[in-house]
């Protein structure tokens, strides 16, 4: 056979011939397993295609089908999808959609359960909502402040004919219980109001 007559290729070209990834015919040609015959213009190494392609097949122990040639034979360096694999996608798409599926049902279970236990909770009074502690709260402090403020007017005239120590403290220990009592009587209508 004349040189006329040889094919001569790329590595490129090599790996699409022979279904192995140009990696692999990188590291064949760094190991002196594969040698160029000739060398373009621009220092590209060309090669004999049916000695090259005799030289791989001794090298490839094995004929898988996801080997190197059926990664290349795709292209995009990816095996080929057989119906098989995309029915096993399909099963392990609906697999994880049923399993999806079926978390989401049981936190909303879980939720609904969680708010069942707070409404019973909070109707025998276990527990109060965030928003009737807020107002209770403002109320208190309403009743406060104004008994609070109200006080020395109150109580400054008769503090100024107080001398003796135990008269002024007996006079403010009076006052002061009898605006607990009405503070508790104000807080007993708000809680009357709130049930």
């Amino acid at each position: 056979m004349s040189d006329k007559n040889k094919t001569l290729v790329s590595a490129s070209e090599l790996s699409r011939h022979s279904g192995i990834t140009k990696q692999t015919i990188s590291r064949k040609i760094k190991n002196k397993i594969l040698l160029p015959v000739k060398y373009t213009d621009s220092g590209r190494p060309l090669f004999e295609l049916d000695s090259s392609l005799k030289i791989l097949k001794e090298q490839q122990p094995f004929d898988d089908d996801k080997s190197n040639q059926q990664l290349l034979l795709n292209k995009g360096g990816r095996p080929k999808k057989t119906p098989d694999d995309l029915q096993n996608f399909q099963n392990e798409n609906e697999n994880d959609a049923v399993v999806r599926f079926n978390k989401a049902r049981a936190a909303k279970a879980e939720y609904q359960a969680e708010l069942a236990r707070l409404e019973v909770e909070e109707r025998y009074k276990t527990v109060v909502s965030a928003e009737l502690v807020r107002h209770q709260g403002s109320e208190l402090g309403s009743v406060l402040i104004s008994a609070l403020t109200n006080l020395p007017d109150r109580l400054s005239d008769e503090l100024a004919t107080l001398a003796d120590s135990r008269d002024i403290h007996k006079l403010l220990t009076t006052e002061i219980n009898l605006m607990i009592l009405d503070i508790r009587k104000k807080l007993g209508a708000l809680d009357s109001e709130s049930e």
